[in-house]
């Protein structure tokens, strides 16, 4: 995993001697094994290396502070790039990069969650042999005011796009 990271941080122009470097390397590693929110991450990075949270929060934005429009065309994202988007779109290029996922799979772990409290949303895609496969995924709280379900500001609570798994949507089953 370290080595696909490398790869993907050089074509970033991420400068390696940057302590940014290693530790955006280390909360990437972080999600990938547990779900964890990024502020989590920050406090767990700074107790490790004896650190404040804004400390780590603020050095991973310098390491891409001077790259952000290359970042924006590499991903070909339209917003904003901050730390969280930044390791949304590098967990979604690690994912595509090892698995497609098969609609069946996605639909019989989904298939649990409280449609009542849960919107799912899929993008179906096709491979070159016109195979399906889903390419991104995200599942937004529904049980609240449609005022409140329509406003811009209802982020989804898991997405592809956000670097989150299936593990991560059988988490949030197992919850519930």
């Amino acid at each position: 995993m370290e080595e696909k990271l490398e790869i993907i941080f050089k074509k970033l122009h991420f400068v390696p001697s940057l302590i940014g470097y290693t530790y955006l390397k280390e909360a990437i590693i972080l999600k990938l094994n547990k779900y964890y929110k990024l502020q989590e991450i920050y406090k767990i990075l700074a107790e490790k290396h004896n650190t404040t949270s804004t400390a780590i929060e603020r050095t991973l934005r310098h390491l891409y502070s001077n790259n952000k429009e290359f970042i924006k065309k590499y991903y070909n994202y339209p917003s904003k790039i901050t730390n969280s988007v930044l390791v949304g779109l590098i967990l979604r290029e690690l994912n595509e990069n090892d698995i497609e996922i098969n609609p069946l799979d996605f639909e019989e772990i989904v298939k649990h969650i409280d449609k009542n409290k849960y919107h799912i949303n899929r993008a179906l895609r096709f491979d070159k042999n016109n195979k399906p496969y889903l390419a991104e995924w995200s599942i937004f709280r529904k049980d609240m005011s449609a005022e409140e379900y329509f406003d811009a500001t209802n982020l989804a609570i898991l997405s592809s796009k956000n670097g989150n798994t299936l593990d991560d949507i059988k988490k949030l089953v197992e919850e519930f």
